[in-house]
């Protein structure tokens, strides 16, 4: 409380500073709020007051969009403004406006006061500004003292300082402006921004004239003094003459300025606006909106030219670039011709194929929605069209430009490679060749992170796209998939020793365009993963694929991920087993029942070699060292028929020789697997009519008994008496002829042979004379004639008469 101006307004403003802190910030009620483009200067003067104590004069410094309280000392000072460059020198430079701002005049609140003042500089420049004040909701103003004392008006209110006419460009190219009525004003504001000018007077009109960099012929927008809401229609031309149409409309706001907005360009005028190019705007409730310009958005990577349907020339703003390159910026397109069709028509440039001729494609609409057309190319020659799809997505712009139509042209496909690797795309009828110029001239290569428009390089050929990864060498195209549908899958890509990588596609379908993304497969289980938990490796592949070198193995006991080769193929793996043995299986039938059921069962032979054991002792040290025949224990011997022949002869192992495999038959027989043709394991069992087999008397008549020499079987022999046969039968002397007892002798088993009570057989039958006559036996020992024996089958009696165990080693 002061003695001269009564009491005082002061506001306690309270406001929470991060998440506990409450600031309270004392003022006073007088706000200025700086919305001009310039620092402004303030000056308080109170050498208006009676009091000479309070005489003082105060300056103030507010930036541009700052809100400054006046200080309690001079709130009720006169009020004086200036513009203030940061560039100006000293004695140059705008004077404070000719007339004080005086706020006193608003008692109500929702009460707003416009004034327009003007400040003038040393080279008679005039800065022209306007003052909105209002009244903020304070309790109401009360007499001071005694009945009938004068009304002292407390300040409660809030002085914004504008400019006369503000321009935003909403345009998406640079905008030039000019003023009829001030010689040399002109400008050029950049899309998005806003320039503000002050030389005008709006107590008269205004015209302002608006050109583009490629319309030099300008348009012209008038505002009355006075102005009120309003809509205007002019138009530009283009070098060649065509003309754009936009159009404008002025809406006046009390208090917010003159705003004049063309084909998106805002100017503000001291409390009316004038929008163009179709926006809308919304002031303090106010809202204006007119017919909308298009911004036509060229992302197809192809050069494309417009033209309005039944107009004969192309729509004005295009030139001979067009016909090359595309267009990045949105070209300004408008109706040229009101009676004909509101409908547009495209095609690429000429300059894409100089051998060919660019057809319009068929008209579309602007109305929101999404449609799709083909750009047709016909060539000179035989040769098929070339044609390109593209999408078109009609959408209203957003916040400043929300009624502006905006019309995108995008290609059907884009690739975005989100991958680690550097991947190289082409359509399935060309990848499969690297080194056809012709294929080449049709692949796509996209680094890591990059984005790529993607067409069909034959639309009469099937459409599926194929990649490879360019880091990879040797690599080989995968297998096509489909790209025309929501859906996502694992891409198979293989090198050239068959290993697999795997990456992750997905298409989603935005607006009118398929974005097929690529990423790295790591983290993500895979489709399908083969378990072997046999004895035996298997090898898998897709079944419609029976290429080698789409073939995989996995080893017993082990794991393998794999995705489709083929994603667009058959949904079937085939196993095979050792043998040759396959099995197919369908992976579709889990999703089609939801239930896990057991397969076809997968039988494969498992076939055995009747290996001579003491040939085998010293194989690992006469694996790649060249032997003598003498050398028993290293030679290998197995069982061998030969080619076209029913002979078993001894051979040494030769792995995967059909000649040399025997199978074990449920009734206890041995078969011979190379006498007959391979056979299916799974089937019931039939003899070959050719299959070399018999029982043990007839193995043993071929002379196979060195089996049981060998193997130490003639234990089993002398335990089961069969020697007393052997001697009844007279077949000592066929026995010492062919120097058989020499194994005997060898193993030690003549001491069996003795126990066993045979000597008295031996003597009795005179065949003692027959052994010391056959030599030294020292000879029959160091000899080994069984074979010999075997070869001509002397121990027939033997066989026929005796209860030989079955071999148990095969």
């Amino acid at each position: 409380r002061t003695p001269v101006v009564g009491p005082g307004r002061v506001v306690f403003e309270v406001t929470l500073e991060g998440s506990a802190r409450k600031l309270v910030t004392v003022r006073s009620a007088l706000l200025l709020n700086n919305q001009l483009e310039d620092l402004v200067e303030v000056k308080l003067d109170n050498g208006s007051l009676i009091s000479a104590i309070n005489r003082s004069t105060k300056y103030l410094q507010v930036s541009p969009g700052d809100v400054v309280p006046i200080p309690l000392s001079h709130v009720m000072a006169t009020m004086f403004v200036r513009p203030v460059h940061k560039t100006q020198r000293p004695g140059e430079g705008y004077v404070f406006c000719n007339k004080p701002i005086f706020w006193g005049r608003v008692t109500q609140p929702g009460d707003i006061l416009e004034e327009t003042l003007q400040c003038h500089s040393n080279k008679d420049h005039k800065y022209r500004f306007c003052t909105a004040v209002s009244r903020d909701n304070y309790p109401l103003d009360r007499p001071v003292g005694t009945v009938g004392s004068p009304l002292i008006i407390q300040p409660a209110h809030m002085i914004t300082l504008l400019p006369p006419i503000t321009v935003a460009n909403l345009l998406p190219c640079d905008l030039h402006y000019t003023v009829r009525e001030v010689v040399g004003l002109a400008g050029r504001i950049k899309p998005g921004l806003s320039t503000a000018v002050h030389q005008v007077n709006t107590e008269s009109s205004v015209e302002l004239n608006f050109h583009l960099d490629n319309f030099p012929q300008p348009g012209s927008l008038v505002v009355p003094p006075g102005a009120t809401s309003s809509n205007h229609l002019f138009k530009v031309h283009d070098s060649l003459g065509r003309p754009l149409f936009l159009h404008g409309s002025v809406s006046v706001n009390k208090g917010a300025g003159i705003k004049v907005r063309l084909s998106g360009t805002e100017v503000r005028l001291a409390g009316t606006e004038v929008r163009l190019a179709g926006t809308e705007v919304r002031l303090s409730g106010t809202e204006v909106s007119v017919s909308a310009p298009f911004w036509l958005v060229n992302k197809t990577a192809l050069p494309v030219v417009f033209r309005q349907e039944g107009v004969p020339e192309t729509a004005a703003g295009q030139f001979e670039e067009h016909e090359t390159a595309r267009m990045v910026a949105p070209l300004l397109f408008s109706f040229s011709d009101s009676e004909a069709s509101h409908t547009l028509v495209a095609r690429v440039g000429n300059s894409l194929h100089p051998e060919g001729i660019s057809q319009f494609c068929q008209p579309f609409h602007l109305q929101k929605g999404v449609q799709v057309r083909r750009l047709r190319v016909s060539l000179r020659d035989s040769r098929p069209d070339v044609m390109y799809e593209f999408g078109i997505d009609v959408r209203p712009g957003r916040g400043r430009y929300r009624n502006t139509n905006i019309v995108i042209l995008s290609p059907k496909f884009q690739l975005h490679n989100k991958s680690s690797f550097q991947l190289q795309f082409a359509q399935r009828c060309f990848a499969t060749t690297l080194t056809d110029p012709g294929a080449q001239a049709t692949f796509l290569t996209a680094v890591p992170d990059c984005c790529l428009a993607f067409h069909w390089p034959r639309l009469d050929k099937d459409q599926q796209l194929c990649l490879r990864l360019v880091d990879v060498p040797g690599c080989m195209w995968s297998g096509g998939f489909l790209i025309d549908s929501n859906d996502s899958r694992h891409i198979n890509v293989r090198d050239g020793a068959a290993k697999m990588y795997f990456l992750r596609v997905e298409v989603v379908l935005q607006g009118a365009t398929y974005l097929i993304v690529f990423t790295d497969a790591d983290t993500i289980p895979p489709p399908l993963r083969i378990d072997n938990f046999s004895e035996v490796a298997l090898t898998f592949f897709q079944s419609c694929v029976p290429v080698e070198s789409l073939q995989t193995m996995v080893r017993p006991h082990s794991s393998m991920p794999y995705a489709w080769d083929e994603p667009t193929q058959a949904h079937s793996v085939t196993l095979i087993a050792p043998g040759g043995v396959l099995a197919t299986y369908d992976m579709t039938y889990l999703e089609k029942s939801g239930d896990a059921c057991e397969g076809q069962s997968l039988t494969y032979e498992n076939f055995i070699y009747i290996a001579f054991t003491s040939t085998f002792r010293n194989a690992a040290e006469s694996s790649d060292v060249r032997l003598t025949p003498l050398e028993l224990e290293s030679q290998q011997l197995v069982l061998d028929v030969p080619p076209g022949s029913s002979r078993v002869v001894l051979s040494r192992k030769v792995p995967g020789a059909r000649g040399q495999l025997w199978r074990m038959t449920g009734e206890g027989q041995l078969q011979h697997e190379g006498s007959g043709p391979p056979r299916d394991p799974r089937s019931k069992y039939t003899s070959h009519p050719n299959a070399l087999r018999g029982n043990i008397n007839k193995l043993l008549q071929r002379g196979n008994i060195n089996k049981f020499l060998l193997r130490g079987n003639i234990n089993k022999l002398l335990q089961r008496d069969n020697i007393n046969k052997l001697l009844l039968r007279g077949n000592i002397n066929k026995l010492l002829q062919r120097g058989i007892i020499n194994k005997l002798l060898l193993r030690g088993n003549i001491n069996k042979l003795l126990l066993r009570g045979n000597i008295n057989k031996f003597l009795l039958r005179g065949n003692i004379n027959k052994l010391l006559q056959r030599g030294n036996i020292n000879k029959l020992l160091q000899r080994s004639n069984i074979n010999t024996l075997l070869q001509r089958g002397n121990i027939n009696t033997l066989l026929q008469r005796g209860n030989i165990n079955t071999p148990t080693e095969r």
